[in-house]
């Protein structure tokens, strides 16, 4: 019998993207990492359609850690495409939830 073993990944967000998984519970989280694996994987969700590393325009603002699990195959469908894309996991991973989340980058706003 095979084992499907779950990855913590951790990920670091603006605070106000943070605080809005942060209200999901753990499957929500879990059967959203594995519905945007699979829409990589299958092409409907293409690399430029995500919006920029929101960590970016959330500069001066401090990161918030969160932890997501995925399971194996989705982690690897994350990978493939991040190094493809020559970012980190992690970075698309950011992308892809605030792409899901509907985030929109406030933070340039503020700073100027």
């Amino acid at each position: 019998m095979r084992r499907v073993d779950k990855l913590n990944i951790v990920v670091m967000l603006p605070p106000d993207l943070a605080e809005s998984l942060r209200g999901l519970g753990s499957s929500v989280k879990q059967s959203m990492l594995d519905q945007l694996a699979s829409a990589l994987e299958s092409g409907d969700v293409k690399p430029e359609e995500l919006p920029d590393d929101p960590l970016r325009c959330a500069r001066g603002s401090r990161p918030k850690t969160v932890t997501l699990r995925a399971s194996r195959d989705s982690y690897q469908v994350f990978r493939s495409h991040a190094e493809r894309m020559g970012v980190s996991v992690s970075q698309l991973i950011r992308r892809l939830v605030a792409w899901y989340m509907g985030y929109e980058c406030r933070g340039a706003a503020r700073e100027e």
